[in-house]
Parts: C-alpha cells; structure tokens; sequence
C-alpha cells in the first residue's frame, strides 16, 4: 500500500461526535471532515485516525466512525452502481437513435436523429472517462479509511 496518513480528530464534547438528534448516530460533520482530509492523500495511502477525547464521552468513537464510514461506503458504491446504470441508459438511446437514423429516408430526419444520437452517446463517454475515475477514487479512499486504524485516546 501507500503512505500512512494520520487523521487527528478532537472533541471537545459528545455533539462531536453524534449527531444532536440521535445520539446512536455517529455526526454526519465528522465523517465529512474525515473524508475531506483523506482526499487530499493519494488513492492507495493507509488511514490511521487518532481519536483524542477532551471531555468525558461515554460511546465507543472507534465504533462510530467505523460505522459511519461504512455507510458512507455503501453510499458511494450505490451512487457508482446507480452511475453505470444511467450510462448503459445513455448508451442504449443514442445507439438506438443512430439506428433510426438509418430506418428514415427524409435527410431532414436522419440528420436530426444523428445528431441526437451523440448527445446520449457523449453523456455515456463523459460518464465513462471522466466520473468513473473520480467515484472509483472515492470508493477506494473509503475502503483504505475503513480498514485502517481508529486509535481512541
């Protein structure tokens, strides 16, 4: 793997740690800010976060924000399978379009079906080449984040 990256957090108090409403719930804030400093990483870097408790808090925050990672995880792996969905969709309508272009005698109407055809197909390349590689990033820093260490002091 890559270089170990350490991710210190403080908290100052419980609501830090859980969310206001529902105590069971590690803070939405706390995941964002743990995934914020991981990007700034490389992909394949090892995680270690450091948990430093400044007050008495009395929930396992290694747990938490295992458990909030993974659900965040689950998060991003469901957006990347809704993602190839909607670039199989594009696909199919721009292919399906060429091949009406082709059905039609009138020039008018095969050009405008050609054209339209390359608006889906572009989506489908834009979605390919451009935000496989970003959620595929984003993917694999949750998994490093997930598996590496959460060390409670």
């Amino acid at each position: 793997m890559g270089k170990l990256v350490e991710i210190n957090i403080d908290l100052m108090d419980k609501y830090d740690l859980v969310e206001k409403y529902n105590k069971s719930v590690v803070s939405r804030n706390l995941i964002s800010y743990i995934v914020e400093q991981a990007s700034e990483y490389p992909t394949n870097s090892e995680f270690r976060i450091i948990v430093s408790k400044k007050c008495p808090i009395e929930h396992d925050s290694t747990k938490l924000i295992k458990d909030g990672l993974t659900i965040e995880f689950k998060k991003a792996k469901a957006f990347h399978r809704n993602e190839n969905y909607k670039q199989l969709f594009y696909l199919f309508i721009g292919i399906a379009l060429i091949f009406l272009s082709t059905v039609f005698d009138n020039e008018v109407i095969k050009e405008i079906l050609s054209i339209s055809a390359w608006v889906p197909l572009w989506e489908a390349v834009d979605l390919a080449l451009f935000s496989e590689v970003r959620e595929v990033a984003q993917i694999t820093m949750l998994r490093n984040l997930i598996n590496g260490e959460i060390i409670e002091k």
